[in-house]
C-alpha cells in the first residue's frame, strides 16, 4: 500500500487560501453596505421630519450605529489583512 499522507493536505490548504480571499471580498462589500444603510436611515429620518416635523430618533440612532460599524469594520479588516501578511 503506497500511502502519502501529505498529498491529502494540499487541496484543503489551497481551498483555505481561496476561501480567505473570498471572505475578505465579502467583508469589504459589507463594510460599505453599512454606509448605504446609514444613508437610507438618514433619508428616512429627513423624510419623516419634512412631512410631520417629528424627529425620528430611532432612524438617527441606527444611522449613527451603521457609521460606527463602518469604521469599526474598516479598522478590523485592516488589522486582519496585516495579520495575514505577516
Amino acid at each position: 500500500m503506497n500511502f502519502k499522507p501529505m498529498r491529502f493536505f494540499y487541496l484543503p490548504l489551497f481551498l483555505n487560501k481561496l476561501f480567505k480571499n473570498i471572505q475578505m471580498k465579502i467583508f469589504k462589500f459589507f463594510q460599505y453596505a453599512y454606509l448605504a444603510f446609514a444613508l437610507l436611515f438618514i433619508y428616512v429620518a429627513a423624510k419623516k421630519y419634512m412631512e410631520n416635523e417629528v424627529i425620528d430618533y430611532v432612524s438617527l440612532l441606527l444611522a449613527a450605529t451603521a457609521v460606527f460599524m463602518f469604521f469599526f469594520r474598516k479598522k478590523f479588516n485592516k488589522r486582519f489583512e496585516d495579520r495575514d501578511r505577516k
